[in-house]
């Protein structure tokens, strides 16, 4: 283990370059290393244009079906990558919000005795309460579509769904809300929340 190992993890926001926080820019500029999970994401071209290189874990997922395998072997190198010195981890959104690499890079992280920074990052969540004129304090309800059989919500509470990132996660997702709400019950679908000329809501 490299004595100066240490991992930086930071969010890129949900896509706008104005939603980077200050500490996440001034790393990514003095960051020997950069390691984007992935370079599909609305702020990366704008971060290349900025002169910030990085490298992607996109081919990971060209190489892997199960997104377990893909997110445990990013977590792996990564910690590989600190082996060597420090290196900065960042994610889209917030580094904590339904970020499975994150987790697994942690645990593997405090496992070899790594050093872990997190810098505080705006969500997708923040930009959905925005869009949705939302207050979360009113009682608000965060449930993974992947696992949303494992966690339905509670009906008469507000619930926000993420990761449908399919098709085929959406029908899931339909099937089993219909187990507890009637087949009327609205239902907004927001993509692209936060970053301008992309934003939908229907």
């Amino acid at each position: 283990m490299h004595s100066h190992a240490r991992i930086t993890i930071a969010g890129l926001g949900p896509g706008a370059p104005g939603c980077i926080t200050l500490g996440t820019w001034e790393s990514l500029k003095l960051s020997p290393r950069v390691l984007l999970r992935t370079g599909i994401h609305p702020v990366v071209e704008w971060l290349r244009q900025e002169g910030i290189s990085f490298s992607t874990f996109d081919y990971v997922y060209e190489e892997e079906t199960d997104f377990q395998k893909i997110y445990q072997r990013i977590a792996q190198e990564v910690i590989r990558e600190a082996d060597n010195g420090q290196v900065l981890y960042a994610v889209p959104g917030h580094p904590l919000v339904a970020e499975e690499s994150v987790r697994l890079v942690i645990e593997m992280a405090e496992k070899k005795g790594v050093d872990i920074e997190l810098l505080p990052a705006v969500s997708f969540l923040d930009a959905l309460f925005i869009a949705l004129r939302l207050d979360p304090s009113a009682g608000l309800q965060i449930i993974d579509g992947v696992r949303i059989d494992q966690q339905l919500p509670l009906p008469g509470r507000g619930a926000v769904i993420t990761q449908v990132y399919s098709q085929l996660v959406a029908s899931d997702i339909k099937i089993s809300l219909l187990e507890i709400y009637p087949p009327e019950h609205p239902v907004t679908v927001v993509r692209g929340a936060g970053i301008p000329g992309e934003e939908i809501i229907e």
